[in-house]
């Protein structure tokens, strides 16, 4: 199993430079409004896929899926303090020693000829197109028993976006991405849940999602996938009732665990796993997502300000869970440095019996 092990993190949105050491399974990360927890889940989909140019344009609409029909026009948040020269850099290094890194840029304005088409209305039928290009250069290698990269190869891959509406990317050659990465922001769809069970159903591991769904909502008696949404069955209820009409409990716990108990090796982002959860849930979903995590070999990353969350993350470590378990505290000091504290699992249990503060 191939885990983050080391993050660091420069430049990007409101971090100016974070260090994360010692990476677990299940990480969760803790820390006051506007600290950088969601920029941290981020920058590790962005350095999973870090031949994709096209996903730095597409991070912004995790926060504000407006941004889908503007790809390039928040670019410049993504940039520390909203200063283009201030290069967003992620580097990681993983369990089984590989090294990888990624510096974003905006490059020079490229030029096309082509009709301009703006809101839907055509401006121009042929002139000069401007675009917005969008550069990332990556580096990869091992690191030796001396902690020095050998083996070092590098790439550089373009987006850009023209005012016509048209986009080009380069294709990386001699690169193939390993890694994968899924963002679970911090609300749910129903498409999004159909997705994940259609994956699961033609898999034959339905019957897993729905064991857990039964222990949710003991009503339940089955989830079903139509062409037009996903379906839940409520025992004494005669018609099947549509996802998106039932509670934002459900939906997220059954996103949850549909994306922990489908495709193996991948690294899953959770932003705010406690939004629209009840308290009561949480030794279920703990309980469950870390068991499925290490079942399908899965790497967790998870941002809560929840006490409660934390205080059934704290009880449902046990010695066979525990070593895979860790908490970060992100914290800021006067001139704006940023720190984050690592508690492992036997640390998580004593400060949570000794009620003290970790989210701060």
């Amino acid at each position: 199993m191939t885990l983050y092990k080391d993050i660091t993190i420069k430049n990007f949105r409101g971090i100016s430079e974070l260090k994360l050491e010692g990476l677990k399974s299940v990480n969760v990360f803790l820390g006051r409004n506007n600290f950088g927890k969601t920029t941290i889940l981020e920058s590790v989909f962005l350095l999973s896929g870090m031949s994709n140019a096209s996903l730095p344009s597409r991070v912004n609409t995790f926060r504000d899926p407006a941004q889908s029909f503007n790809p390039l026009g928040q670019i410049e948040y993504i940039f520390h303090n909203v200063q283009l020269q201030n290069k967003p850099t992620i580097t990681g290094i993983l369990t089984d020693k590989q090294y990888r890194s990624m510096c974003i840029s905006l490059s020079d304005t490229k030029t096309i000829q082509g009709p301009i088409v703006r809101n839907g209305m055509l401006m121009s039928s042929e002139q000069k197109v401007k675009a917005i290009c969008l550069s990332i250069n990556s580096d990869y290698g091992t690191i030796n028993s001396d902690g020095k990269i050998v083996n070092k190869r590098s790439f550089k891959c373009d987006f850009c976006t023209y005012e016509n509406g048209q986009y080009s990317q380069d294709n990386v050659k001699g690169y193939q991405e390993f890694l994968s990465a899924q963002y679970i922001a911090s609300d749910t769809s129903a498409f999004q849940i159909s997705d994940e069970l259609s994956s699961l159903i033609r898999a034959n591991r339905k019957d897993d999602v729905l064991e857990l769904v039964r222990l949710f909502d003991s009503r339940i008696t089955n989830v079903e996938v139509l062409p037009d949404s996903t379906y839940i069955a409520f025992d004494g209820v005669d018609k099947l009732i549509p996802i998106s009409m039932c509670g934002d409990g459900l939906k997220k716990f059954l996103y949850i665990i549909s994306c922990v108990a489908g495709r193996k090796n991948k690294v899953l982002l959770i932003d705010e796993i406690d939004n629209g959860i009840h308290f009561s849930v949480y030794p279920l979903l703990w309980k469950s997502i870390i068991r499925l995590a290490k079942q399908n070999e899965i790497q967790l990353m998870i941002t809560t300000h929840s006490k409660e969350v934390l205080q059934e993350l704290a009880n449902s470590l046990d010695t066979e869970n525990e070593n895979d378990v860790c908490v970060y505290t992100i914290t800021k000091n006067n001139d704006d440095i940023m720190h984050s504290y690592r508690y492992d699992g036997e640390s998580i249990k004593t400060a949570i019996y000794n009620q003290l503060e970790l989210r701060d």
